[in-house]
């Protein structure tokens, strides 16, 4: 992989990492907050996940910044990676499985969960095989930091939107109940 190449991937993480961390602390803040579950499935109970995205938050913004430093925690941020790969890949068997039963129906054959698979189990190969110093981070490369997090920004809700946003889960039901309708003083439903 070319130097550019990994920067850019570093760069992807970063803004990952940032988008799980403002997620951590929407949910600190104002629970329920947590949209993380809407790109990949992480572990139960809640405790277990919060630890779960926070150790992926802090291993994919550390590795963006600087090189990891012992091989430790290396091979533990590349395990965490690839546990989240995993998780992807298990979303996207899942997805296909719904989408050839008829439980779902959707224009978009490719869900997002690929994209995610390939992405963290990229990005923790590249923390597995990382071993020397990187050079510090130009004013130029640092544009390029703030551009890449930018174009992640925009891309993510866009991604969602086209992956799983037209996808319906309608199936045969006996009745349907329809919550927050207003009825008016007469019984009518507004």
């Amino acid at each position: 992989m070319s130097a550019r190449a990994a920067e850019l991937l570093r760069f992807v993480g970063l803004a990952l990492g940032l988008f799980a961390a403002l997620n951590l602390v929407g949910e600190l803040v104002r629970p329920p907050f947590e949209v993380l579950s809407d790109w990949v499935e992480l572990p139960n109970p809640p405790l277990l996940r919060g630890l779960y995205a926070a150790s992926t938050t802090a291993a994919l913004i550390t590795h963006a910044l600087a090189p990891i430093p012992t091989p430790g925690l290396r091979r533990l941020a590349a395990l965490l990676l690839a546990g989240l790969s995993l998780s992807a890949l298990l979303d996207t068997i899942l997805f296909y499985r719904l989408l050839a039963e008829g439980r779902i129906h959707t224009p978009a054959v490719i869900p997002s969960s690929v994209m995610l698979l390939l992405l963290f189990a990229a990005l923790a190969l590249q923390i597995a095989r990382e071993r020397a110093p990187r050079p510090a981070l130009s004013r130029a490369g640092l544009l390029r930091m703030i551009v890449v997090c930018l174009a992640v920004a925009v891309t993510l809700p866009l991604v969602q939107m086209f992956t799983f946003g037209p996808t319906r889960y309608d199936r045969p039901a006996d009745c349907a109940v329809v919550f927050g309708a207003r009825v008016w003083n007469d019984g009518t439903p507004s």
